[in-house]
C-alpha cells in the first residue's frame, strides 16, 4: 500500500494521475509471480517490473515511460530493503 501511495503522489507531482501511479508502483507487489522468478531479487527482476509497470500504465491511459519509472523505482527500493534485511539476519 505504501509503495502504491508513493507512486500515486509521484505521478501527480510529475503531471500524471494518482490512480495510474498507484497501480504501476504497486504492480511488483500485487503480482510478483509475473515478474520475479523464485526468490531472486536482482537487476533483471527490476527491469521486468518496470516493463510490466509501463505496460499497465499504458493500458490505463498513462504513459509507458512514467509507469516504467515508477514501477522500476518501487521494485528497486523493495529489493534493496529485502537485501538489507537479509544482511541483518546474517550477523
Amino acid at each position: 500500500m505504501a509503495y502504491g501511495t508513493a507512486g500515486g503522489v509521484s505521478s501527480v507531482m510529475n503531471g500524471g494521475t494518482f490512480g495510474v501511479g498507484f497501480v504501476t508502483a504497486a504492480v511488483p507487489f500485487v503480482a510478483p509471480h509475473l515478474t520475479h522468478v523464485g526468490d531472486t531479487y536482482n537487476l533483471l527482476s527490476t527491469i521486468s517490473d518496470a516493463v510490466v509497470g509501463g505496460t499497465v500504465s499504458k493500458m490505463m491511459g498513462g504513459t509507458f515511460e512514467q509507469g516504467a519509472m515508477q514501477a522500476g523505482v518501487s521494485s528497486f527500493m523493495s529489493n534493496m530493503l529485502t537485501y538489507a534485511r537479509s544482511l541483518r539476519g546474517r550477523s
